[in-house]
């Protein structure tokens, strides 16, 4: 794997609450520049970001129900519904974690549904976020085979804000639990090139980490 072959399995993330415009349109112009995958913002960078984007190849992402997934259906379908009308070809969701540990797994499966029907009526790909960090192995894999049946086109390990960031081994758990059709993007505390090859040897299809330049310029890319 050569460097932009790894870029092209990295969404560039800038969503940090004191980011200025200029620091984001800065992270975006990276994105592209280095040929990311994608490059997440918040909903209030939205539009810059889709800017600077264009017609390029990395796409502009946003999340929804971030960072805490505490949001009603009616709200997380309004909030992504406004992300793609306003350019987002994909979109990262949080699930709502508490309904995983109170076994309301309808609950979960409609919430996720909520959003990937709106995400997927535009053409865009919904990564669903299940908070790794804050379950047991067993409720990791319930969590991710509920945000398969909601129509999850990926499952996420974690925002990097609760439980600490992604591991090894919750990346291997996500990668043995969903389907193939569905892919798995690790996410939170990776920094290095080292913890990046390791998240892909274990099954991730996808970065999420804000040191792009830095874990590329380890390979010389």
């Amino acid at each position: 794997m050569d460097g932009l072959d790894l870029a092209a399995r990295i969404d560039a993330t800038i969503l940090r609450p004191g980011a200025t415009p200029d620091e984001v349109a800065a992270a975006c112009e990276e994105a592209v520049s280095l040929g990311c995958a994608a490059a997440v913002v918040l909903p209030l960078h939205l539009e810059l970001c889709v800017e600077i984007l264009g017609s390029s190849a990395t796409a502009p992402c946003t999340v929804a129900a971030f960072p805490t997934g505490g949001l009603t259906r009616e709200l997380l379908a309004a909030e992504v519904s406004d992300a793609m009308d306003r350019g987002a070809r994909e979109v990262d969701m949080v699930l709502p974690v508490g309904f995983v540990r109170a076994l309301r797994y309808g609950d979960v499966v409609e919430h996720v549904n909520a959003a990937a029907e709106v995400v997927h009526d535009a053409g865009g790909l919904l990564k669903v976020i299940v908070e790794a960090g804050l379950l047991s192995p067993a409720e990791i894999e319930r969590a991710a085979s509920l945000a398969a049946d909601g129509g999850a086109d990926f499952v996420k390990t974690s925002t990097g804000v609760y439980g600490g960031g992604a591991t090894v081994e919750q990346v291997r758990l996500l990668r043995a639990t969903v389907p193939p059709m569905v892919g798995v993007k690790a996410s939170g505390g990776i920094s290095t090139l080292a913890t990046a090859l390791a998240m892909l040897e274990a099954g991730a299809d996808r970065l999420g980490t804000s040191a792009t330049a830095a874990i590329l310029g380890e390979m010389g890319g």
